[in-house]
């Protein structure tokens, strides 16, 4: 894939997704990965849905567990569980495209993430990376609607707290 292939149709997802984001429970968006990066011949689009949402949290379990055939059957699951035509808000963008072919990563983490310790030990260990996530916050951008940009660093906005540890006993 082209970058500027990949970049136009992160954009677009942003451009699409940015005006719902309240029916969503969505707050943010991240580009992360080898288009974040800037890479010359990225491989796939990689976005973070950012949210608030226990549909969405089910939905990203039901990814980890490689329940889908698909990233298309991904997609239709997704459109069935939010009640909204998503086929037809992405009709006539490049991530239709992306869709079905396979191309479009979105992974879908809870704001819990960033301050319930439990959330955030369960979510890494289903990616089984424990620095998965902060990883992809180094190098990641948000969505910014002013510019329709992913421009905004993610480390600016996000930081993932340090496990907190019991003391050990003492003998």
């Amino acid at each position: 894939m082209d970058l500027k292939y990949g970049l136009e149709a992160a954009e677009e997802f942003g451009e699409i997704i940015w005006p719902i984001r309240r029916e969503l429970r969505i707050h943010g968006l991240m580009l992360y990965g080898s288009i974040a990066r800037a890479e010359p011949n990225p491989t796939d689009v990689d976005l973070f849905v950012m949210h608030r949402s226990q549909k969405l949290d089910w939905f990203q379990d039901k990814l980890k567990s490689e329940e889908f055939q698909s990233d298309a059957g991904a997609f239709k699951s997704l459109e069935g569980m939010l009640g909204i035509n998503l086929t037809k808000l992405f009709s006539q963008s490049k991530i239709r495209i992306l869709i079905s072919q396979g191309l479009l990563h979105t992974s879908y983490v809870n704001e819990f993430y960033f301050t319930d310790q439990n959330y955030r030990e369960r979510w890494d260990q289903q990616n089984e990376n424990p620095n998965f996530f902060k990883n992809a916050i180094s190098n990641g951008f948000l969505w910014n609607p002013q510019s329709k940009k992913y421009d905004i660093s993610a480390k600016t906005r996000y930081h993932v707290p340090r496990l907190i540890t019991s003391p050990q006993n003492q003998s």
